[in-house]
């Protein structure tokens, strides 16, 4: 019987995409919350302890990370390491602990990074209104020309445009990557709670259209499921995306009555 699990799940992930969140950009905007200087000190190791778990060094990936839970309790990058550490170490139940943990942890981020996003937009605010006032002023004090004020307003206010305009919305700043909803999915799949299974592969294939492993993975489900209909149009909608599904796979799909 075709397996989602023919792999380990970080040949999947990649290790670029276990420290790819939360987003660095982000992160240097976010300096209105030490939380974020906190995760823009701690990438370096991060990035160490990934490394050790691509290798497969898990007691040496959980020491490295222990200062990072020490100071950041519930980093979302180090929850979802240890999440795959136990998924690959079959212990889907702490798995699926710490990829919650770890998801949880992103969704305090977001609401953190919207207010310093808030606080920004408010200065900025601020910072327009002031400007205007100052060059009113000049204008009734009669120094320089008005087109000359007016054109110093201009580029004020065009700088600061710019600087909003790398602002990132912070849903899209730390959206929950396709990687997180496929392991969350497999934990999910390995503890027999299927539906909430298929719901996360679903998730990752919103994030990415193109996730092989989550399309893979949704199609076996309902297969394994016997659902072949649902299995079926599944399969079609991963062709027509462009995704290639597993020849042993697609056939069993194809051939069930």
């Amino acid at each position: 019987m075709p397996s989602p699990f023919q792999a380990p799940v970080l040949r999947a992930i990649g290790l670029a995409m276990l420290v790819a969140v939360p987003c660095q950009s982000a992160l240097a905007q976010g300096a209105g919350d030490p939380i974020f200087h906190h995760y823009r000190v701690l990438e370096p190791t991060i990035q160490k302890a990934a490394k050790a778990l691509s290798e497969h060094r898990f007691d040496e990936a959980k020491q490295i990370l222990e200062p990072v839970l020490k100071e950041v309790p519930d980093h979302t990058q180090a929850h979802f390491l240890l999440a795959s550490m136990a998924y690959q170490s079959r212990d889907f139940a702490g798995a699926l602990a710490h990829i919650e943990t770890s998801e949880a942890s992103l969704k305090d981020l977001s609401a953190r990074y919207a207010k310093v996003l808030s606080k920004r937009k408010d200065d900025d605010a601020e910072d327009a209104r002031v400007t205007e006032d100052s060059l009113r002023n000049l204008v009734d004090a009669g120094y320089d020309s008005i087109d000359d004020i007016l054109g110093d307003k201009r580029r004020h206010l065009k700088d600061l445009e710019a600087k909003d305009g790398g602002l990132l919305n912070q849903d899209v700043a730390f959206a929950v990557p396709a990687a997180y909803s496929l392991l969350h999915g497999n934990c999910l799949f390995r503890l027999g709670r299927v539906p909430e299974a298929a719901a996360q592969y679903q998730l990752a294939i919103q994030s990415d259209p193109k996730n092989t492993r989550a399309w893979n993975n949704l199609v076996n489900l309902y297969w394994v499921e016997k659902d072949f209909g649902q299995a079926r149009a599944t399969l079609a909608k991963a062709e027509a995306a462009g995704v290639a599904i597993q020849p042993g796979l697609k056939k069993s799909v194809l051939d069930a009555r």
